[in-house]
């Protein structure tokens, strides 16, 4: 392969925001005319999950699933890539670092430290990210999507100038969008709340399933709820248990934006971000937002939205 070409390396599933983002940063290149290549790296064990694309690299067959996680990060994956010849690599997420460090030149996207936080879902990936945060001093370029991710990998490095803050873009011109929002008929019978995200413990979940149960014990019956995730099976049950008629649950979804036309409302209680991609894509649609008063809320929302402050249904019923 030509030593001119940039590699772009993304390891997250199809649907998350890491890939979303990531995507979005191989396309403006593309746009750019510059010459780049997505790699798409994928789990072997569960890879139809991942895009699909003519560069895939599929990983270990390690049969431990905690281990085959940081040694396809930390050695397969980059032992492959050291084979070909890139003038310098974009890496989707710092755990794959060990990838940077064997290309040269290369810049890696951090888009959360939610591995390091309370919010962890497993030791391991805690143990993973503490050993890879300080390799980011290699580090060509650092992006980070908000002050306060800034001020938080500044901890781990030398030099903070390398860390560059690129708030997340969205597909659509937002005047296009807002022109959309208002162009809605009547609210009608209805009023959708929607919330989007990940079903991981830290997104919170549950917390607008009871909001849910809430506006459902006090016959506010013109409010609707829909939540957008491929949830785990023990979720499903918990909101299953509640006995919700008010509530949708869409785990495949083609195009967002279908589900932007339909929502008159943002909610997203997550309890700890680097950024909030779906808070931004609603504002930028001109729909009215409502989240939990956390730090990267505080910034990227300021007045535009709604910030609750305490952890209470109640709280966020009115």
């Amino acid at each position: 392969m030509s030593s001119n070409r940039i590699a772009v390396l993304n390891y997250a599933k199809k649907m998350d925001g890491t890939a979303i983002a990531t995507r979005l940063y191989y396309e403006t290149l593309l746009q750019n005319n510059k010459p780049v290549e997505w790699f798409q790296l994928a789990d072997y064990f569960d890879r139809d999950d991942y895009m699909h694309h003519e560069n895939v690299i599929i990983g270990s067959r390690m049969p431990i699933r905690t281990l085959r996680a940081g040694y396809d990060r930390l050695r397969y994956f980059p032992d492959r890539i050291s084979r070909m010849n890139f003038k310098g690599v974009f890496l989707a997420d710092p755990s794959l670092i060990g990838i940077g460090l064997k290309a040269g030149a290369f810049m890696v996207k951090v888009h959360d430290l939610i591995p390091i936080s309370e919010y962890s879902e497993t030791r391991f990936y805690r143990m993973m990210f503490n050993h890879v945060l300080p390799k980011l001093d290699k580090a060509s370029f650092i992006i980070v999507t908000t002050g306060y991710m800034k001020e938080r990998i500044s901890r781990y490095i030398l030099d903070p100038d390398k860390i560059k803050i690129v708030t997340e873009p969205v597909y659509q011109k937002s005047e296009e969008n807002v022109e959309v929002f208002h162009n809605k008929s009547d609210y009608g019978k209805t009023f959708q709340i929607t919330y989007i995200a990940a079903d991981r413990p830290y997104k919170n979940i549950r917390f607008f399933a009871d909001l849910a149960s809430k506006f459902q014990e006090r016959s506010l019956n013109q409010f609707s709820f829909r939540v957008v995730s491929r949830l785990a099976p023990s979720t499903h049950d918990y909101i299953g248990k509640l006995g919700l008629k008010n509530l949708t649950i869409s785990s495949e979804v083609k195009d967002i934006n279908d589900i932007y036309k339909e929502t008159h409302l943002l909610v997203y209680p997550s309890l700890q971000e680097g950024f909030g991609r779906p808070v931004v894509e609603a504002m930028s649609h001109g729909i009215p937002t409502v989240a939990g008063n956390i730090e990267p809320f505080r910034e990227i929302m300021g007045d535009a939205g709604s910030l609750v402050e305490h952890w209470n249904t109640d709280d966020w019923v009115e």
